[in-house]
Order: structure tokens, then C-alpha cells, then sequence
């Protein structure tokens, strides 16, 4: 066996399982965070004793899984949490100035439009490396299962009467779901991933004992 795609790094691997939440689990979560989020700044003494920038937490995770729409309501939504819903100091149990919460729950809505911006870029980028690692990782359980076959396509020469001179050696991936899979569509990500060198010496392999068995059999 040759090189194996490595793991991806922490980040991408907590990248991934955001980004594959389901629906309902992603906004179980998102109500759950502004909850908590209430909870620790009511604990905290109030929105004039903290600032309560503890909901940036869930507006960006609620981004990063739905996009600029779940920010825009999560941002929403902590902003009557953090605004109405919670007491400049507790102890003295005062509310807050319509113009200052107002204006916070604006902040929220911003700076969470532009962190959702922000990330989408990032997101981009981890989903390619994550496609790549999952193609990898799908020719390697290929490469363990022998769902490799090499074809072989003869090459024959017109100047010597259709004389057969030679044959290509042409693998394919029997793919269960797909069916046959030609190299054109695996042979990029085996060269990104490193497992080019396995294929490469299973084909090597294999048309070396097709030539002894062609050999034996009299036909070269």
C-alpha cells in the first residue's frame, strides 16, 4: 500500500460537523445558545454591568449554517434578548434606553452580516478541502476492496495487416453506486491525494500478469 489521505485538521473536522447539522439540529442549537447566552448575561449582572457581546456566539454559528438570512434572525433575536428582555443592572431591576439597545441590536446585525461574509470565504474553502479528503478516502476503501480494474484495449498495426502490436493498459473504478468510473474522473484526485503511486503499481501489477498469463496461453 502506498501514502494514505491524512485527517483534516481540527478546525476543518469542526467545520465539517456544522455544516452537516441537520436543519432542526441547527436551529435546536441556535435557541439553545441565545438561551444560555440570556442566562450568563442575567448572571452577569446586566447588560450595563457586561456588554453583552457573548451573543456574537450564536449569530455566527447561525451564519455559518443557514447564512446571511439565520444571522439577520438570530441577530434579531438577540437584540430583544439582550435589549427588552434584559435588565441594564439586575440588581437595582432597571430597564434599558430604547436608543441603546436599539442601537445594539444594529451592531448585531452588521457586524453579523459581515462576519457571515467573512466565513463564507473560509467555508468555501474548508468544503473543497473536505471534498478532497472524502475523495481520497473513497479511493483508498477502493484500493482495500480491489474495486480496480484494468482493461486492456489492443493497438493494432494498419501496415502490417491489421497486426495486433501491443495493447493499452486502461483502469477503471467499479464504484457501487456509480457503476464504472472512468480515469478521467479519479485520476486528478489520486495524484492530489498521493494515492496515484498505489494505483499506479496495481496497474503495473496487473498488466505484468496478464502479459505472463497471455504468454502461457500461447497468444504472445
Amino acid at each position: 500500500q502506498g501514502p494514505t489521505p491524512t485527517g483534516a485538521p481540527a478546525s476543518s473536522r469542526t467545520l465539517a460537523v456544522v455544516l452537516h447539522l441537520s436543519r432542526r439540529h441547527g436551529v435546536a442549537l441556535i435557541v439553545g445558545g441565545l438561551a444560555l447566552c440570556w442566562l450568563v448575561e442575567l448572571r452577569s449582572g446586566g447588560a450595563a454591568v457586561v456588554p453583552p457581546h457573548i451573543f456574537y456566539f450564536p449569530i455566527l454559528f447561525a451564519g455559518l449554517r443557514f447564512g446571511a438570512l439565520g444571522s439577520l434572525c438570530t441577530a434579531l433575536a438577540s437584540g430583544i434578548l439582550a435589549g427588552p428582555l434584559m435588565y441594564a443592572e439586575v440588581a437595582s431591576r432597571s430597564a434599558q434606553p430604547l436608543s441603546e439597545w436599539t442601537m445594539r441590536t444594529v451592531f448585531f446585525v452588521v457586524i453579523g452580516q459581515i462576519l457571515t461574509a467573512m466565513a463564507a470565504v473560509a467555508v468555501d474553502g474548508s468544503r473543497r478541502e473536505l471534498d478532497d479528503l472524502d475523495a481520497g478516502r473513497a479511493l483508498a476503501r477502493a484500493m482495500d476492496q480491489s474495486r480496480f480494474e484494468v482493461y486492456f484495449q489492443p493497438i493494432v498495426s494498419f501496415a502490417e495487416a491489421d497486426h495486433v502490436t501491443g495493447a493499452e493498459a486502461l483502469v477503471r473504478w467499479h464504484h457501487p453506486d456509480r457503476g464504472v468510473v472512468g480515469p478521467d474522473e479519479f485520476i486528478p484526485t489520486a495524484e492530489s491525494t498521493g494515492m496515484i503511486r498505489p494505483l499506479g503499481e496495481f496497474v503495473l501489477r496487473s498488466a505484468c500478469e496478464q502479459l505472463v498469463s497471455w504468454r502461457r496461453s500461447g497468444l504472445v
